[in-house]
Formats: C-alpha cells, structure tokens, sequence
C-alpha cells in the first residue's frame, strides 16, 4: 500500500473514532465496552469515563486467556476474552434479580432500560 492510502485510512479511522467518542461516555453505572482487534491479538475494556479508569480488561495476551485458548483458533480465543470480560464484570441484573448475559445487560444499557 502506498503512503498515501495509509494515511487516508488512519484519517477516516480517527473521525469515525471522534465521532463516536462523542456520543458515548462510560459512567460507573453504564460502563463503555472498548474491543480493540489486531490482526495477532484481541483486547476488551470495560472503561468507566467520568473517573478516567478501567474498570475490567482482558486480551489474548493474559497468562489465563492463553492456558484456554492453546491451540484454538483466533475467533475462538476472542469469545474466551468475552467470557472473561463478562467474568470479571459480574454481569448485569435485570429487574426481577436474575442474571442475564452481560451483551444484554450492555445493550439495555446503552438504551437506557436498567
């Protein structure tokens, strides 16, 4: 790839970054999930925004993660990150008190239902 076309690509990367960025904000009650994916690793955050700190993070490169992950593939490896993410959140509660997915409980969420 030319020089150029790198650089058009880092630049729409940021504006889709600064777009989105300012519309969500992680709060301690509705913290902001952040997946960053390389071509060799996967990296989960779940970031609270108004303290500045990151609450829970998981990749593929932790010591546990990759006790499980040995020889799976990489999309195999990045739903163990998932599950550990959600492991070390605690996972949501829904009105009645059970448990739901913490996928679920990020996308209530964001729509305001918790």
């Amino acid at each position: 790839m030319s020089e150029k076309t790198n650089k058009h690509k880092r630049f729409q990367r940021d504006r889709r970054h600064t777009r989105v960025r300012a519309r969500i904000e992680g709060t301690a009650a509705r913290p902001r999930l952040n997946v960053y994916r390389s071509l060799a690793n996967i990296y989960a955050q779940v970031i609270d925004d108004e303290a500045g700190h990151t609450l829970v993070s998981a990749s593929t490169i932790d010591a546990d993660v990759q006790t499980q992950a040995n020889g799976k593939n990489k999309k195999d490896a990045a739903k163990i990150v998932g599950k550990i993410v959600a492991e070390r959140a605690q996972g949501g509660r829904d009105h009645a008190g059970g448990l739901r997915p913490w996928w679920v409980s990020l996308s209530w969420s964001r729509r305001g239902a918790c």
